[in-house]
């Protein structure tokens, strides 16, 4: 499924970034995460649109 890729992709991203010392109000952090927040989302919804359960935390 492209969007569990684009998630695990943005995922990666921001980790890489961090462990390369990258900090976490850095813009490009911030971008990254406001990205993966809203793929997280849109997949969210999907789900729930779709009948799939899944779990949530928070």
């Amino acid at each position: 499924m492209k969007m569990l890729e684009d998630i695990e992709f943005l995922r990666f991203r921001l980790n890489e970034a961090y462990k390369k010392g990258l900090e976490l109000t850095d813009g490009r952090m911030v971008e990254m995460s406001q990205d993966l927040d809203k793929l997280l989302l849109k997949y969210q919804r999907e789900c729930l649109h779709n009948g799939v359960k899944i779990e949530v935390f928070t």
